[in-house]
């Protein structure tokens, strides 16, 4: 039986009550706690993240409240936490009859289904929940995501709309509605949105940030800039916003200020990998190697499962002259992601240029088995072949990879310039035809990769030919 000498007054401080109960299970004995004083205990090792314990408190609690509502819903709630949505659902049903009009009963369901990747019926109840609550703000956004769940992104759009309307401090809400509008493609409404939005609520820094985003997006860097720096103004300690103008800034090839701003982040924030790595960026840009090569290293140490990093610091090493130096950091970008085909390709080229011509040719091989679709791998792949007079071999490679990627412009235009090297002068114009058919603007990748072609008279004409008729 609980001992009733130790209960407290209900308006006793939270921390006092959380002492007491801690106290009642060490010296294991039994006090009396009234509910609101067992949501306080619960609520406080749920933020903790300690819910094993919060699970021990709510059974506790149940044996000495078993008609509460309050309690029930807790214990429904962690074990959703602590991912027993089954057991969660079991929880609320004992209780679904007793009170139907408690939105938070129906909140609750809604997130127990959400886990279970149900959404419609996660849907159906924060429906419900809205008919029976006065805020509404929370659960419109709750309906929202699991929209974007469903791969709705206007209905997405319109319930974070709504949210705004009713809480329109909501910086998560005013960022959802620019992703939205991005999946959407209108990025053009998103501006006129914010813009609107602005008239009203001038203050809200995360509206003119979105719009910098939006404005980014659109590749209007200059407009981004100014949204930045209101942003900024509003509010000096957000480094999103100082990150962020500083990549427009970059994209403008404003570097030296891009820098500057990349490390005014650092006032607000701990240094990150992806900020040393753009600042490094910039400054390869820049042609400002080792300065590049530095933040690159730093962006290591501060991840060093950053494969790109590792990447980039061989790169700008090529640049330098210093490729042998370079070839650690590129195989260190591979064991990081070996199913890179990307990094394969460059890999080839890295190699190739060294004319570590075994391994360039590995490289290449692996690059294609990874990604058969893309064509600047063939192109590179064969050109290898090409440079070392393996003219059949960049044929037969060519010929694999229009296999792979049929009616591709780029690839017809350059087995044309092989077959011409090897003295195929039918087979080229073959493909020449084909080149000129799919994308004529293009034959000038033909002339630059092999200008010797502009040189034949049949070649000349097949242009003029499709010239004519473009």
């Amino acid at each position: 039986m609980a001992d009733r000498q130790e209960y407290k007054d209900k308006n006793e401080n939270p921390l006092s009550t959380i002492v007491r109960y801690e106290e009642m299970v060490e010296n294991r004995k039994q006090y009396f706690f009234d509910v609101d004083q067992f949501e306080d205990i619960i609520d406080h090792y749920v933020s903790k993240g300690e819910l094993k314990e919060a699970r021990h408190v709510v059974s506790f609690a149940i044996s000495q409240h078993p008609f509460s509502t309050e309690l029930v819903l807790k214990k429904a709630q962690i074990l959703a936490d602590s991912r027993k949505p089954h057991k969660a659902l079991k929880a609320i049903a004992q209780i679904e009859n007793i009170e139907p009009g408690n939105p938070e009963l129906f909140t609750i369901k809604g997130s127990i289904y959400a886990q279970l990747r149900e959404h419609k019926k996660a849907i159906n109840c924060y429906r419900t929940a809205l008919e029976k609550s006065e805020d509404k703000a929370e659960i419109w956004m709750y309906i929202a995501f699991e929209y974007q769940n469903l791969g709705n992104s206007v209905k997405a759009l319109d319930f974070f709309q709504k949210t705004v309307i009713e809480d329109p401090d909501n910086e998560l809400a005013l960022y959802e509605i620019a992703f939205c509008y991005e999946l959407n493609d209108s990025l053009e409404e998103s501006i006129g949105y914010y813009t609107e939005f602005l008239e009203t609520y001038p203050f809200s820094h995360a509206a003119w940030y979105n719009l910098g985003i939006s404005y980014s997006k659109l590749k209007k860097y200059s407009e981004a800039i100014d949204a930045y720096e209101y942003a900024i103004a509003i509010d000096e300690n957000f480094a999103s916003a100082y990150f962020n103008k500083a990549n427009a800034l970059a994209n403008l090839n404003r570097y030296k200020e891009a820098i500057e701003l990349y490390e005014e982040t650092f006032k607000y924030e701990e240094p990150d990998a992806i900020t040393f790595y753009y600042i490094g960026e910039c400054y390869e840009n820049a042609e400002q190697y080792e300065d590049a090569i530095i933040h690159y290293t730093k962006a290591t140490e501060a991840d060093p499962e950053m494969a790109d990093a590792w990447l980039s610091i061989a790169m700008v090493m090529e640049l330098d002259n210093r490729a042998i130096e370079g070839l650690k950091y590129i195989e260190k970008a591979i064991d990081l992601e070996p199913e890179s085909s990307d990094f394969w390709h460059m890999y080839g080229n890295y190699l190739q240029k060294l004319q570590y011509n075994h391994e360039a040719e590995h490289a290449y091989h692996e690059a294609t088995c990874l990604d058969s679709v893309n064509k600047y791998i063939w192109l590179d792949y064969s050109e290898f072949y090409f440079n070392s007079g393996s003219l059949e071999r960049a044929i037969e490679l060519m010929l694999e990879g229009i296999g792979n990627i049929p009616s591709n412009a780029e690839l017809e235009y350059r087995i044309t310039a092989y077959y011409l090297a090897n003295k195929e002068r039918n087979k080229a114009c073959t493909h020449l035809i084909n080149g000129l058919e799919l994308d004529f603007d293009k034959h000038s990748a033909l002339l630059s990769f092999y200008p010797r072609a502009g040189e034949l008279q049949t070649v000349t004409d097949l242009i003029a030919l499709y010239r004519e008729d473009s």
